[in-house]
């Protein structure tokens, strides 16, 4: 939802600088709350599990904040130059997760396909997006954002929760077999 705010409205980068903190707020906050949730869920799962939650949690913590660099370059249409970033993190990412899984790495050869991911975007994105965060926030158009946003945020929050609703039953009642077939299976069905 402020993805679209910032192309639609981000004239200048005031919007993007206000969106960039406070997306590294929201995600120091989310990071703490991941460390702690290591710690409760240790009864429940196994380290290695753990483990691989925390480090994909803050995958996916990364490009929540990357995303402001994705956005900015989509506003000025750099679209071609998106695409080849996408395409060559999936080369690297896949041929990095290729190698350590028949190297028998197994689960975290599948987890480092997501960290290559984030870590490749993020320092293209950074590299090739003309925005440059600046200390800055203003007030107004954080209220802005969410007045514009706030729907889209709610109803991406809805399907996320009605998603990891199906993991976690899953997961817990039928196994992580069953659990990683379906994560699969969605995956490939929204190719």
């Amino acid at each position: 939802g402020t993805n679209a705010a910032l192309m639609q409205e981000g004239r200048d980068d005031a919007l993007a600088d206000t969106l960039f903190w406070l997306r590294i707020c929201c995600c120091t906050l989310t990071g703490a709350f991941v460390v702690v949730g290591y710690f409760v869920l240790g009864p429940f799962y196994s380290t290695e599990i753990r483990q691989c939650m925390v480090i994909l949690a803050f995958c996916t913590m990364s490009a929540f904040v990357y995303d402001v660099f994705k956005a900015v370059m989509q506003r000025e249409m750099m679209l071609v130059t998106l695409g080849w970033i996408d395409l060559l993190c999936v080369l690297i990412g896949g041929l990095v997760a290729i190698v350590l899984v028949i190297a028998g790495y197994g689960l975290w050869g599948l987890v480092s396909f997501h960290i290559s991911m984030a870590l490749i975007r993020g320092l293209l994105y950074v590299l090739y997006s003309p925005y440059r965060p600046r200390f800055r926030f203003n007030q107004a158009e954080a209220k802005w954002a969410w007045h514009f946003s706030r729907k889209i945020i709610m109803v991406g929050a809805l399907d996320n929760v009605d998603f990891k609703l199906g993991e976690w039953y899953l997961g817990t009642v039928r196994g992580e077999t069953e659990l990683g077939i379906y994560g699969l299976a969605w995956r490939l069905s929204h190719l």
